[in-house]
Order: C-alpha cells, then sequence, then structure tokens
C-alpha cells in the first residue's frame, strides 16, 4: 500500500493506493494546535511501502509529519518538488522552484487525463489558473485570490459593510452579506472565464479545463467555460509522480 498526502493551506487530503486500488476521498482540517493530527488520520494504517507528498506550508510542517512518519512506520515521505522539467513536463517558470508542489502535482495529474491544452483552476484559499500546451509545456499561470480570502478582504478593508456569510449567490442581491457573496462568487467565476479566453485566443486551440480544489464544486456551476470537476487531480498527480519515481 503507498500513502499519498496532499498538504494544502488549510486541510489535508490523503489517498491509499494498493495493486491499482484507488481509495481516496479523506480531508480533515488542519488547525492550529497539530498535536494528534497525524495520529488521527493515519494511526491505524498498516506500514505503507512508500508515501509522496505535496507540502505547501513550509519546511516546519514538512519536518513534523517526516519526523512522525520515521517514528511510526519507519518510512521517509518523499516529497515532490518542482524542476525545470520532470515527469516529461518543462517547467517555464523564471524560477522553476518558486511554483507551488500542489500545482505542480495538478498538472501533472492533468496530463494524465487528457492530451492536448490543458487548463488547470485550482479552488483553495488562492484561485490558481495553470496552462500545459500540447507539447508538454507548462506555459505559466494566474493567481487571484480565493472565495473566502476575497470576501475577508473586502469585509476588513471596507467600512461599515460589516456583513456575515450569506449562502445566496444572485445578482440581486438583498442584504449586504448577499450582495458580498455575489460579488465575490460572479465575479471571480467572471475572472476564470475570462483567463480561460484569453488562453484559447492565445494558442488558438481548443484545452480541457479541469478545476480542483475545495471551493470547485461552487464555482463550476457559475461558469460559462465547460470544466470537469476533479476534486484529488493533486493526489493523482502524485500517483503519476510515484510511478515514475
Amino acid at each position: 500500500m503507498n500513502l499519498l498526502i496532499d498538504v494544502g493551506n488549510n486541510y489535508l487530503k490523503w489517498a491509499l493506493v494498493e495493486n491499482g486500488h484507488w481509495d481516496g476521498g479523506f480531508s480533515t482540517a488542519i488547525p492550529d494546535g497539530r498535536t494528534g493530527l497525524f495520529d488521527s488520520c493515519w494511526g491505524r494504517l498498516t506500514t505503507p511501502q512508500r508515501i509522496v507528498a505535496s507540502n505547501v506550508r513550509g519546511e516546519g510542517f514538512k519536518s513534523e509529519l517526516s519526523d512522525w512518519c520515521q517514528s511510526q512506520w519507519r518510512v521517509t515521505p518523499e516529497f515532490l518538488e518542482p524542476a525545470a522539467s520532470a515527469y516529461g513536463i518543462v517547467n517555464s517558470y523564471h524560477d522553476p522552484q518558486q511554483l507551488g508542489p500542489d500545482r505542480w502535482a495538478a498538472l501533472i495529474g492533468a496530463r494524465a487525463l487528457a492530451d492536448g491544452v490543458v487548463v488547470v483552476v485550482d479552488c483553495g484559499t488562492a484561485i490558481t489558473v495553470d496552462t500545459l500546451s500540447a507539447d508538454n509545456v507548462f506555459l505559466g499561470g494566474a493567481i487571484l485570490p480565493g472565495l473566502t480570502l476575497a470576501g475577508e478582504c473586502l469585509l476588513v478593508s471596507t467600512r461599515g459593510i460589516g456583513a456575515s456569510s450569506a449562502a445566496t449567490i444572485s445578482v440581486f442581491g438583498r442584504s449586504t452579506a448577499e450582495c458580498v457573496s455575489s460579488g465575490v462568487n460572479y465575479g471571480l467565476a467572471g475572472g476564470i472565464d475570462r483567463l480561460v479566453g484569453e488562453i484559447e485566443k492565445a494558442l488558438n486551440q481548443d484545452l480541457s479545463l479541469y478545476l480542483t480544489g475545495g471551493d470547485a464544486v461552487r464555482v463550476q456551476p457559475l461558469l460559462k467555460s465547460q470544466s470537469r470537476l476533479e476534486p484529488e487531480l493533486v493526489l493523482k498527480g502524485l500517483l503519476e509522480a510515484l510511478n515514475s519515481l
């Protein structure tokens, strides 16, 4: 059995893979105090053969995870790191190592799902829009604030709004909270659609659009662009990397 781990800004996700069988859908919020976090997630698992992880929370979390895996199983996690060229993909970032490992993993996973031009939209704390060319060059991307972050920034930076969250999303918001919710959701969805349109115009090619991340299910219904939901795209990219390492 192999353990795949996606360490995000706010959530820890993982999947188990054994003899080609995928067992996923596991997720938990990362608390400020992390005592017992790894025990609660994996304390009852049998020892994995390999552990492959993507980590965006820095060296401190990486060390904690590595120490726990060593103590629990005597297995050292393998952390995916972006490179100038790896897994058949060329990275066009000026400094390839500045690319987030989650974005790198998602591109690897997307390429396994489709040929041609691929665009990956990851809707998490931030929304990233990344493009992979038909000849496997990561051309670059764009970053927007995520839904929650955008709403919080508006409330913190604007006097007199003081709105709480609202479930209603309508172009006719009838409370301040509804107006904020509608503006953020439709605005970010419109931004994604505009970026996708500009990518199509620049490349003059059809593309496959994949949505992933915790807010993807909220964003997808608001998009005009045709898209496919892949909530575990980062983990699927880690599996592709594992098979190549």
